[in-house]
């Protein structure tokens, strides 16, 4: 069942689960793109006590913020490997996030290991770059 959020359209059924979100491949304006449902957290309904709510959309509220601090660290990084989030919102009490479509062709270590000394060389220096670039904006893996 094809479904549409702030332009994004996916298809609902190709859902990919992980312990902190769902995932998409998603269309807007004829690009593709990596479409991110986080799970948590989400705005509070408006059948909880107002202490809760004012709890839960604090912490919501945090969330903002930092994801748009992530956003904006990201975006300076032009000229690296890394994919920055083009987009990041509330829709419906939940939030969401897109990164510009890559298609990535895992392999295994027993492939990699197989691959010539200087291709295994570039592949660890520049996954040892991107995580020096993205420490250095204050950002560690999972943000």
């Amino acid at each position: 069942m094809m479904k549409t959020i702030n332009g994004y359209t996916f298809d609902e059924t190709a859902r990919r689960d992980t312990s902190s979100a769902y995932f998409w491949k998603a269309r807007k304006n004829n690009d593709e793109f990596f479409f991110k449902q986080f799970k948590d957290p989400k705005r509070p309904s408006d059948r909880v006590s107002e202490a809760v709510r004012k709890q839960k959309n604090e912490v919501c509220d945090e969330f903002v913020r930092e994801r748009k601090r992530i956003l904006v660290a990201l975006k300076t990084c032009v000229g690296s490997s890394i994919i920055a989030p083009v987009d990041f919102f509330e829709f419906e009490k939940k939030f969401y996030q897109s990164t510009e479509w890559r298609e990535i062709k895992s392999k295994s270590l027993k492939e990699i290991s197989s691959f010539p000394e200087t291709t295994k060389e570039f592949l660890l220096k520049t996954a040892t770059q991107t995580i020096k670039i993205i420490h250095s904006k204050g950002i560690i893996h999972l943000d």
